[in-house]
C-alpha cells in the first residue's frame, strides 16, 4: 500500500463523547488502570475508546454518544489514517507521520488530534491494536471560490508528547 493510499478525508457529523477517564500523557495505560474504571461501562471491548490529545498534558479517554455528553467534535471533514501498532512505540511513529502527511498535503489542522482504539477489531489483531487516526482539517478556499483540501498553507506541527 502507497504512502497516500493510507490517508483519506472523511466527512464527520458533530458527534458527542462522554469523560471517561483522564490522565497526564505520560501515564502509561495498563490493564489495572482499565480494570479501575471498566465496572461502570458494560461491554466495554466492543466499544472503540477515544484518546483525544488537545495540546495540553492531559488526554482524555472518551466513549461516543448518541446525545450531548461534556464534549464534543464539530462537524466537518477530518483527515483519517488507519493503523495496527504492535508497540507503543510504533504509535509515535505513525503520529509523526500522519502530521507529516498533512503538512505535506499542505493540510492545515485545527483542534485536538484524536485517536481512536477500535477495540472489536483488535480482538482479532494478534498482539496488535487497530488504530484509527484523526484530525480535523480547514477548509482552503480555492481560486473558483470554493473549498479545496489540496493546496494552501499549513499551520501544524507535532504534538509536544512526541517531542
Amino acid at each position: 500500500m502507497t504512502q497516500s493510499n493510507q490517508y483519506h478525508i472523511k466527512r464527520r457529523n458533530t458527534t458527542y463523547f462522554a469523560h471517561w477517564i483522564e490522565m497526564d500523557i505520560r501515564t502509561k495505560l495498563n490493564a489495572k488502570l482499565l480494570a479501575e474504571h471498566t465496572k461502570r461501562i458494560p461491554n466495554l471491548f466492543e466499544m472503540d475508546i477515544h484518546y483525544i490529545y488537545d495540546g495540553s498534558n492531559i488526554i482524555t479517554l472518551c466513549l461516543e454518544t448518541q446525545e450531548s455528553g461534556n464534549f464534543s467534535l464539530p462537524e466537518g471533514n477530518y483527515l483519517s489514517r488507519q493503523s495496527l501498532i504492535h508497540e507503543e512505540d510504533e504509535l509515535e511513529r505513525v503520529i509523526e507521520q500522519f502530521y507529516d502527511y498533512a503538512a505535506a498535503q499542505s493540510y492545515v489542522t485545527v483542534g485536538p488530534l484524536i485517536l481512536i482504539e477500535k477495540s472489536y477489531l483488535s480482538l482479532f489483531s494478534n498482539d496488535k491494536l487497530y488504530y484509527e487516526l484523526q484530525v480535523l482539517v480547514e477548509p482552503i478556499a480555492n481560486s473558483d471560490g470554493g473549498n479545496d483540501h489540496e493546496c494552501g498553507r499549513m499551520t501544524i506541527g507535532t504534538p509536544p508528547f512526541l517531542t
